[in-house]
């Protein structure tokens, strides 16, 4: 049986609290059937999407932000070697930029 100080010790753990909470997640996951899933996925789907077309939309309203940005693309496109510097979340959030003019 665990006591009270025993308890206190693990909730310290960043550690332990991180697998408390993702347990937690899951077994409330387990419990959504799979169609609510499947809408909780679109959902964040959706929010992503219109997060990219915001920050898109802001990116055009300035032109200097959206020149920078075309540089970037077109160096990225023609030095795949230099992919490699940078995060691939970056190189991928680039590449999905609907970059011009509207």
């Amino acid at each position: 049986m665990v006591d009270e100080m025993d308890w206190k010790a693990a909730m310290s753990s960043e550690v332990f609290r991180n697998y408390v909470v993702n347990e937690l997640k899951r077994e409330e996951l387990e419990k959504l059937s799979h169609a609510e899933v499947l809408d909780n996925e679109m959902s964040e789907m959706e929010n992503i999407l219109n997060a990219m077309d915001n920050f898109e939309n802001e990116i055009h309203k300035h032109p200097a932000l959206l020149q920078k940005f075309k540089e970037a693309k077109a160096f990225l496109m023609r030095n795949p070697d230099a992919h490699g510097n940078v995060d691939p979340n970056f190189v991928k959030g680039i590449m999905m930029l609907k970059l011009e003019d509207k």
